[in-house]
């Protein structure tokens, strides 16, 4: 998969989730098709070892897909509803996790970027709390320290850091601020955009410091403040 490629990639997730935020069954049925395609496509591979990177990256891309899928099968409300997309994802990171034994910095190695980390997550949270009026719930907030882990595994540990590994440091600052935009419009597209520039600066301190639990401290201190206060 070249760099073009990728961005068409992106591109049409972005129309598949804007599709299945005006037309919940057509964006379904879009996406069980390039859910269907991709695992194709892969079982067509000759020698997944020579694609690994690709294959890999291709893998995560999909995770989108079948998370939303789930989503629609479910027949809660809203709140549980977000419940089921987490608990998905969560599974899934933790699978492919070991299934690629990617390495995505289960370390104390960086923890001199803690105070960054708690002045940048305390910040964000404030100015996305001034700005944005997000539903506040008990439940979810039970659910924040699962959202925020599977969230930082999925983005900076298993797409950040097979994006850098094929692409360069720039797109794996890039790709997974716009799957945070693409997977937040649910919340509206300025949420979204304010998510992506979050992203932005978790996946750049990430890149310095390659300690997944200070990308999971920024990502708490901002849905804590954002999401409960």
């Amino acid at each position: 998969m070249n760099k073009k490629l990728l961005t068409i990639t992106l591109l049409i997730l972005l129309i598949l989730e804007l599709t299945l935020l005006l037309n919940t069954q057509l964006g379904f049925i879009l996406y069980a098709i390039i859910v269907l395609g991709t695992l194709i496509g892969l079982t067509a591979l000759e020698d997944l070892r020579k694609y690994s990177i690709d294959t890999k990256l291709i893998t995560f891309l999909m995770i989108i897909p079948i998370v939303r899928m789930a989503e629609i099968f479910s027949n809660f409300d809203s709140i549980f509803r977000i419940a089921v997309v987490y608990l998905s994802l969560f599974f899934l990171v933790a699978f492919y996790l070991l299934k690629f034994k990617v390495n995505i910095g289960f370390t104390l190695k960086g923890i001199k970027f803690l105070p960054i980390a708690l002045v940048v997550g305390i910040a964000l949270g404030f100015i996305g709390n001034l700005f944005f009026n997000l539903e506040k719930n008990l439940f979810l907030f039970s659910l924040i320290a699962i959202i925020s882990y599977s969230e930082e595994v999925f983005f900076r540990g298993l797409v950040q850091n097979t994006v850098r590994e094929g692409y360069g440091i720039i797109w794996s600052l890039i790709v997974p601020s716009v799957l945070v935009f693409i997977f937040t419009l649910s919340l509206g597209i300025l949420p979204a955009i304010f998510f992506f520039f979050v992203s932005l600066v978790t996946s750049t301190i990430y890149s310095w410091n390659k300690n997944i639990f200070i990308a999971l401290i920024i990502n708490l201190l901002v849905s804590v403040i954002m999401f409960a206060l």
